[in-house]
């Protein structure tokens, strides 16, 4: 038999008991497109408009290699997490644990 723990707490997880929930989470890097001007999308300058697409897609690609940190992993990354159901209940209620940390904050004050 698989024994399943929480991957917040440690408790192990019971059929049928406490409940087991699943949290995925999913992180990409979001590409901002590039913004056109009005002498991009008159076309009267440059009559070779395969030529300037070329251009404008080789300029997108070079700028996001400038500014990619090669830290950071360029591919999506998803993680999977089992959870009781009291860590669940907190994770929903505050997923990124923002209000408790707010809350650590203003009584130290």
């Amino acid at each position: 038999m698989l024994r399943c723990y929480c991957d917040v707490c440690g408790k192990e997880l019971h059929s049928g008991q406490d409940g087991r929930y699943t949290v995925r989470v999913e992180a990409r890097r979001v590409c901002e497109p590039v913004e056109l001007t009005a002498a991009d999308l008159d076309g009267q300058d440059d009559p070779d408009h395969l030529d300037a697409m070329e251009q404008l897609l080789a300029d997108a690609e070079t700028e996001a290699t400038l500014h990619h940190p090669p830290e950071l992993p360029p591919a999506p990354k998803a993680r999977e997490f089992d959870l009781c159901g009291g860590c669940y209940c907190r994770f929903h209620s505050d997923p990124f644990g923002f209000e408790r940390r707010r809350s650590l904050y203003t009584r130290s004050n």
